[in-house]
This record gives structure tokens, C-alpha cells and sequence, in this order.
């Protein structure tokens, strides 16, 4: 359930939850609203900003980390990104059929590939890197600054809790 954007309406369940979660419905759950923001994101604003570039959101996050960090290694794309291991197989070998990353063997281990991103990646990169700041910026502006230093705090909040539960 969403709530009318002119009414500020907060259910009483995230008020005063209880520990036992009773009266949270699905829809009022935190993991829920925060998948479906990140979906509506994807699919309304930025599946449209990659589709001229013919790459998908699981490619653009192996691109955009190589461009980022520097050239890598699958496992470490795997520690940034937050994706699985088969998501960052299957779009870096999506990625160099395209022509924008390339692998070379790992002088300091056998066994493994370095991933860069080539030319034509870089220029891709730095075109829909700067469409993606733009609409990161417009979903900053819907919040007041004091709305967006408590997302903040909450995402933060949330993402160490959660990395905990899983090591």
C-alpha cells in the first residue's frame, strides 16, 4: 500500500511494530517497498536509459564497477556489487562478446581473469554515467534535506545489519 504523496501517512504497524512482526502486512514490509522503489527504478528510469546501448542493468553494474574501481576479477566485482557469481559470469561474458570489457590471465594466479573494460566500454560508461547521476539527482530533489539524511542513515543501518546476518 502506498500512500497518497499529499498525506503524510505512516501505518501505525511501522510506528510501534511488534517483535513478533504481527500486523505488518506483506506489502507494509521493509524489504518489500525497498525491492519495489529498486524495481520501479529499474524499470521506469533506468532499463530505458541502457536500452539504445543494448546492454542490460546485470551488464551495466560489471561495467560501471570495472570503470569505477579499475580492472578486477570476477570474485571482486562479486564484493562490490552485491551481485552473484553466475549474474557477474553471465553478464561479463555478455560484455566481451559486445566489445566492452576484455579478460587476460592473472600473472599472479593461474586459475584466474583479470577483467578490463576496453575503449569502447569506457565511452559507454561515461555517456549513461552521467544520464544515471542525473536521475540520481532528481530522486534526491523529491526528498527534503532532512528526508534524504534519514534515507540515508536507514539504507546504511539496514545494509550492516544485513551483511552481518549473512557472514
Amino acid at each position: 500500500m502506498i500512500a497518497p504523496s499529499d498525506e503524510p501517512f505512516v501505518p501505525e504497524s511501522w510506528q510501534s511494530p511488534e517483535p513478533d512482526g504481527a500486523g505488518l502486512e506483506v506489502e507494509l514490509f521493509p524489504s518489500v517497498l525497498m525491492l519495489a522503489a529498486g524495481t520501479l527504478f529499474q524499470r521506469n528510469i533506468f532499463r530505458p536509459i541502457l536500452e539504445p546501448s543494448g546492454i542490460g542493468v546485470a551488464e551495466w553494474r560489471v561495467l560501471l564497477s570495472l570503470n569505477h574501481y579499475g580492472d578486477a576479477t570476477a570474485a571482486d566485482i562479486v564484493a562490490r556489487s552485491w551481485m552473484d557469481k553466475a549474474q557477474v559470469s553471465r553478464a561479463a561474458l555478455a560484455l566481451e562478446q559486445a566489445g566492452l570489457i576484455e579478460r587476460r590471465p592473472d600473472p599472479a594466479h593461474a586459475k584466474r581473469v583479470i577483467l578490463s573494460s576496453t575503449r569502447k566500454g569506457q565511452g559507454l560508461y561515461a555517456r549513461v554515467h552521467a544520464q544515471a547521476q542525473r536521475e540520481q539527482a532528481r530522486l534526491l530533489a523529491l526528498l527534503a534535506p532532512d528526508e534524504r539524511r534519514g534515507l540515508y542513515l536507514a539504507l546504511q543501518k539496514i545494509i550492516r545489519h544485513t551483511q552481518g546476518l549473512g557472514d
